[in-house]
């Protein structure tokens, strides 16, 4: 509505859209996530040959900009607590699944073989998150990475969610009509 991107929010039915940020520079806004208590967003911007990571207040104050290294930093989620953000980045060469403490700390990589986007459970156990489109979990005591077993044979892309039960997606299934699945954590099931 400006011109250029920036980040709104508005009701669920398009009602007291509100503008949050005011870059008024060209650049490119998305992957918007909200923190767990509901006060922040956390989001990418593009602009300026340089992509980090930021957060806002819902009310559109205490605009931050998280990552200033020169790599590409993208697709942030928060810790189930809101005191770490989980994001992408090719530091390492590589995407990989890092993480930094909010709102200031020390970016360290989580993933080692590569990842792309992530959500980490309700008891900071388990980190999920895609590799080559395809679902996988890191235990984050022990340091395993393991694709989900029950899940390997199905590509996802961007197209899935966690809750503190279940895993929900939308496989990626070419000319044929898009379903949601859910695989239940505890029993392993798929419906």
């Amino acid at each position: 509505q400006t011109g250029v991107a920036e980040l709104w929010l508005a009701n669920s039915d398009c009602t007291q859209l509100t503008q949050l940020t005011r870059f008024e520079r060209p650049g490119v806004v998305g992957s918007a996530r909200w923190s767990a208590d509901g006060s922040r967003i956390a989001f990418d911007r593009h602009a300026d040959g340089e992509i980090d990571i930021y957060s806002i207040d819902v009310n559109g104050g205490n605009l931050r900009r998280l990552t200033t290294s020169p790599a590409t930093d993208i697709l942030p989620d928060w810790s189930p607590d809101s005191s770490s953000i989980y994001f992408t980045s090719r530091r390492s060469g590589p995407w990989n699944i890092w993480k930094m403490a909010f709102p200031e700390g020390e970016a360290v990589q989580v993933t080692r073989h590569g990842g792309w986007e992530s959500i980490v459970s309700t008891d900071h156990r388990l980190l999920f998150f895609t590799r080559a489109d395809t679902l996988w979990q890191k235990d984050l005591l022990s340091g395993e990475e393991s694709i989900i077993p029950e899940l390997a044979e199905i590509q996802v892309e961007r197209n899935w969610d966690l809750t503190n039960q279940a895993l929900f997606y939308i496989p990626r299934r070419f000319l044929e009509s898009s379903s949601i699945y859910r695989f239940d954590l505890l029993t392993r099931q798929i419906r």
